[in-house]
């Protein structure tokens, strides 16, 4: 409050003194009118003041500077022998101010200020009863006290700003009020009821930031909650806002975001196993298995609709993957061409002189026996029916002839079963075909060449497409073993990439089809995660699902790599955020023993009845209803913070509630208390 001069100081008394004058000849007040009325005083002073505390503090301090500095140069006076400073030189200075830059600013200010103090006081009532002056307090106090903290503003839930905001009121507002006001009539009439009202109002503010520290729900979640960075905050918030329409607990977000390393599931775990916690818990959790569902149709329609004959779609992949690997033989076929053309006209002779007769490799019984299996073809013989025994096209042909018969007579399922007699075409081709390719001994350079570049794409191209997840698809003869084909549960590590590009050439070849199987084998391995347990439930299962087929990095690479190579879905989209939110399902713990939970039960069973509270009572001589009144205080208190939390963790915003939670830390927020102080100081000063 500015500095008042001794006319307005004893004007102000004289005012004062009347007022008191006239409550005194008044009829007595009715306390409940006087408290009504004092509503709007207290609240007329709060907001005023509250809206002109730049100015106030600017008066202040100013008036707190002119006393320092006066104070200071009285004492310089003092030591040099100078006289003090009279009222004459206080007055020129006050003047000097007045006429500076400053003064120019502050005494408008000031003087706007005292005129809407003057309206306001001569419009509101006065408080004349003991009960009127601490309503009026408190109303006063609703405006710089009032205000929901940072963490109520927070809050996007409603329902909980209410209480809150309740919470925040009674703490912020009543107590400090009540404290104040009450130091302020033990004091009243003296030079210290304004400092003891401040005091008053500090001390509430600062008791009820300290009684908060206590608060039993809150202190547990900080000791089972780590620190958490923001980032893994938003992540845990994002996972609770997901799009999938499973809902999260706060505690499973917050695991799943950290990777598992918070114990904040631990406190769930037990809020589950009680009464109370699982009151609310229970309802939660049996709305899981419907919202998995939901959302697994949801994802499986993003890859195609559902089949109408799942049995025939592991066929008709293994022909189209059986097509695709004979594309690729063809492929490799019309790549050497060219190579083998030019090495075709040309002869493969015995080094000496001409007329040299066939080598011995092309003089063997079996090649010779080939030879004739060709010349009498009636199909293929015309071809060669120009060309010498020894040119390098019809020992190229021979040979092939004969590695055939090798590999046929090898396999045991086959008629012409003979393990001997197919290794002896075997090596006798081979033993040709060397021939035919080395220029040393007669053979075509540019025959080599062709067979060495077949060679090599048959090894780098054909072979990864015959053993890779073509092939096995190639070779699957249901939809299952299909389907397991192309999306194994033990994927080899590194297989992304070669399961990319086998997806995208079946695509190619039968996309219906693959997408069907695709979406097959993702639908019948979650019909086997959810498959009801013992007790009924399904809780798990979309946990259980997401460990299937992406429960380690190369499954979730592969599942990824499949999904990313059907056009025009969205399913790869979707998929990152639908596994992260399964997974957090997972980080729920399961109950466990209920062992505490039932003796305790039990206990309040027992002690429940009259009879037995009865017989205590006597046999104690009365001194057990001591402990027993302790032991249900513990009970209730006991019971009230497990629905708390129960509540805060089932919340739609229990993320955020959780972080308010441990942002109020256990140390007394001093900041808040005294800033609200400040705020609710000024507007005291401002009418004693």
């Amino acid at each position: 409050m500015a500095a008042l001069t001794l006319d307005q100081q004893r004007a102000v008394a004289l005012a004062k003194a009347r007022q008191r004058a006239q409550q005194a000849a008044a009829p007595p007040v009715s306390t409940g009118v006087d408290m009504l009325e004092s509503i709007p005083t207290g609240l007329a002073r709060g907001v005023t003041e509250t809206a002109m505390l730049p100015v106030t503090a600017s008066r202040l301090l100013q008036q707190g500077g002119d006393y320092l500095f006066n104070k200071g140069e009285n004492l310089v006076r003092h030591i040099i022998g100078a006289d003090p400073l009279s009222d004459e030189d206080l007055a020129r200075r006050a003047q000097t101010i007045a006429q500076s830059p400053v003064g120019w600013v502050d005494a408008p200010l000031a003087a706007a200020q005292d005129a809407v103090r003057g309206v306001r006081e001569s419009a509101v009532h006065q408080p004349q009863t003991r009960a009127g002056k601490y309503v009026e307090t408190a109303s006063e106090f609703l405006a710089p006290g009032g205000l929901p903290s940072r963490a109520v503003r927070a809050l996007p839930n409603i329902g909980r700003r209410v209480v809150e905001y309740g919470r925040d009121l009674v703490g912020n507002v009543v107590a400090p009020a009540v404290v104040s006001e009450t130091a302020g009539q033990m004091t009243e009439g003296s030079k210290y009821e304004t400092v003891a009202r401040i005091l008053g109002a500090t001390t509430g503010n600062v008791g009820n930031a300290a009684l908060r520290t206590y608060n039993a729900p809150e202190s547990a979640i900080r000791r089972a909650t780590s620190d958490m960075t923001d980032a893994q905050w938003q992540a845990a918030q994002a996972l609770q806002n997901n799009t999938t329409g499973v809902r999260l607990t706060g505690p499973e977000a917050i695991a799943q975001a950290t990777g598992g390393g918070n114990a904040v599931t631990n406190l769930q775990r037990i809020v589950e196993g009680s009464v109370p916690g699982a009151r609310v818990t229970t309802p939660f959790f049996a709305q899981r298995p419907e919202q998995v569902n939901q959302a697994m149709a949801d994802f499986l329609d993003q890859i195609a609709p559902q089949s109408a004959q799942p049995s025939v779609l592991g066929p008709r992949a293994a022909e189209a993957a059986g097509e695709v690997i004979d594309q690729t033989r063809q492929g490799i076929n019309a790549t050497t061409r060219p190579a083998y053309q030019a090495a075709e006209p040309q002869i493969v002779n015995t080094p000496g002189p001409l007329p040299a007769p066939l080598p011995a490799e092309l003089q063997d019984p079996r090649f010779q026996a080939a030879l004739q299996r060709l010349r009498n073809n009636p199909e293929v013989g015309p071809n060669y029916a120009n060309m010498p025994d020894n040119s390098v096209a019809v020992i190229d042909a021979v040979t092939k002839d004969m590695l055939a018969r090798g590999e046929m007579m090898a396999t045991r399922a086959n008629p012409l079963y003979g393990p001997e007699q197919g290794a002896l075409n075997t090596s006798a081709a081979v033993a040709a075909r060397d021939l035919a390719r080395d220029p040393a001994r007669g053979g075509s350079a540019d025959y080599d060449a062709a067979l060495q570049q077949q060679a090599q794409l048959r090894r780098d191209v054909l072979q990864p497409v015959e053993e890779g997840p073509v092939g096995r698809v190639a070779a699957a003869t249901d939809t299952a073993g299909a389907g397991s084909a192309l999306l194994p549960q033990n994927p080899l590590t590194g297989s992304a990439g070669e399961t990319a590009d086998a997806t995208a050439a079946l695509l190619a070849q039968d996309p219906n089809t693959i997408v069907a199987l695709i979406r097959q084998n993702l639908a019948d391995r979650y019909g086997r995660a959810s498959t009801t347990t013992q007790e009924g439930s399904r809780e798990f299962a979309g946990a259980k699902f997401a460990k299937d087929v992406a429960g380690n990095p190369t499954r979730e690479e592969i599942l990824d790599a499949v999904l990313s190579s059907v056009p025009g879905s969205s399913a790869s989209a979707r998929l990152p955020e639908l596994i992260d939110v399964l997974q957090a399902t997972g980080r729920r713990k399961p109950v466990g023993s209920a062992t505490s939970f039932n003796t305790a039960e039990m206990e309040n069973l027992g002690s429940a009845s009259p009879l037995v509270q009865l017989f205590k009572t006597a046999k104690t001589a009365g001194t057990s209803l001591v402990t027993q009144a302790g032991d249900a205080a513990r009970r209730q208190t006991l019971r009230s913070n497990l629905g708390t939390l129960a509540e805060m963790f089932t919340d739609p915003h229990s993320v955020d509630l959780l972080r308010n939670a441990i942002n109020r830390r256990g140390s007394v927020n001093l900041n808040d208390a005294v800033l609200r102080s400040i705020l609710e100081a000024s507007s005291i000063a401002s009418h004693d």
